[in-house]
């Protein structure tokens, strides 16, 4: 998943951080379904959805990135690192740190928002969604899944 996530020339040096978000995060899933779940059995990992989201959310925050910074990303690729070693790894930083908090923050806002609907009740509501929807997200996951 993380060729997935840090997808193209300009971010693939940070593909190993992808694979351990996915590694963490499996390790983690695996461990609250064993210890908090009523089904006798219980098996949790990481799945390609969380990848393709955030693919795009790098994708976004790499080009946001560089514009803060008044140039492209592809200069860490095109030109010799050199000539520009200081503002790519300035950008590499920021991809890193941002592309982390932005992981922590969408794991805990998703985690309480799941909680918040298992808490009151509220996850029977999800049967009152039209069946069309969650057929639209399976078409759209699956024609981002080719796309990458």
């Amino acid at each position: 998943y993380g060729t997935i996530i840090f997808g193209g020339d300009v971010n693939k040096q940070h593909r190993a951080l992808g694979v351990r978000l996915f590694l963490v995060s499996g390790f983690w899933f695996s461990v609250v379904y064993a210890f908090r779940s009523q089904i006798p059995i219980a098996m949790g990992a990481s799945q390609a959805v969380q990848a393709v989201f955030l693919a795009e959310i790098v994708s976004t925050l790499s080009v946001q990135i560089a514009d803060h910074q008044g140039w492209t990303a592809n200069v860490c690729v095109t030109t010799h690192p050199v000539f520009n070693g200081d503002a790519c790894n300035q950008y590499h930083d920021s991809l890193f740190a941002t592309t982390v908090l932005a992981v922590i923050i969408g794991t805990v806002g998703l985690g309480l928002t799941f909680l918040f609907l298992g808490r009151f009740g509220l996850s029977r509501s999800v049967n009152y969604l039209p069946s069309t929807l969650p057929e639209s997200f399976l078409a759209c996951l699956g024609y981002s899944l080719m796309k990458h």
